[in-house]
């Protein structure tokens, strides 16, 4: 079991009006697509994830 909590401050997140938000530093290619869509915001947040992965091998 891994267990990861990273926390990014200060970092780009565009957010599309109507379908959700985006952290950019994780789609770097889509950048420039996702801050010209009429409604989009692009501004610097507090990013945190939670994450839990369990793994088996047989």
């Amino acid at each position: 079991m891994v267990a990861d909590l990273p926390i990014q401050v200060n970092v780009p997140v565009v957010t599309e009006y109507g379908l959700g938000a985006y952290v950019l530093t994780e789609q770097p290619d889509q950048t420039s697509y996702l801050g010209t869509k009429p409604g989009s915001t692009v501004d610097r947040q507090t990013v945190i994830n939670a994450r839990l992965m369990v793994q088996a091998a047989f």
